[in-house]
């Protein structure tokens, strides 16, 4: 059996690493981190959240407190692009009644970007978070600090709104943080998928 102090002990080493880990964040993890703590102030406890590789995501797998097994589903390991949403919209079909959120970068949408359409002809309350900096920043930034050249990483965006309209989707660029809260609690309640647009420039981000 494990004893009180050791127990203590391990808290207490947890918290350190998580001082550290907050005093090292990036601008762009810090960035992160308030939508993560806004976001977890709105979302329900039992909110299931289907992520995809993308910077919001990574920093989420170590500064989004989940309270129980299973609510974030997250694809370690293959680093797969695209299956946040198609991974969402089967979770929400097999427990209709779950709250279900998607967090996904611009880039990684593109890759299953037609599946916004299921969701619709199944009139999923579908909350889809989009992280919008600009195509593949994870690997921008790899290769900025490899002085590689960028090639096939900086790809064009869709105006995301006008295409999840023209997918008879809800839509909103959340350019403030009211929007943002207004537009998550609605879309949880609502009989169809609704995007949110965050651009990681956002000035309510700082």
């Amino acid at each position: 059996s494990v004893s009180f102090e050791q127990l203590e002990s391990v808290k207490n080493k947890v918290i350190e690493i998580k001082r550290k880990i907050d005093a090292n964040l990036t601008k762009s993890e810090k960035r992160h981190k308030k939508l993560l703590t806004i976001l977890r102030a709105i979302a329900p406890s039992e909110t299931i959240f289907s992520t995809d590789a993308c910077q919001l995501s990574y920093t989420g797998v170590f500064d989004f407190n989940i309270p129980e097994a299973r609510k974030w589903l997250h694809p370690v390991g293959f680093c797969a692009l695209g299956n946040a949403l198609p991974n969402a919209i089967g979770v929400k079909m097999a427990l209709p009644k779950t709250p279900v959120a998607v967090l996904v970068g611009d880039g990684g949408f593109m890759f299953s970007m037609p599946e916004l359409l299921t969701a619709k002809e199944q009139n999923l309350s579908l909350p889809i978070i989009i992280w919008e900096n600009g195509g593949y920043k994870q690997i921008q930034d790899d290769m900025g600090v490899k002085k590689i050249n960028r090639v096939g990483v900086e790809g064009l965006n869709p105006d995301f709104v006008m295409l999840a309209e023209a997918c008879h989707c809800k839509s909103v660029y959340a350019d403030r943080k009211e929007l943002f809260v207004e537009a998550f609690k609605n879309a949880l309640s609502t009989n169809s998928p609704t995007i949110i647009v965050v651009r990681e420039n956002f000035n309510w981000l700082d």
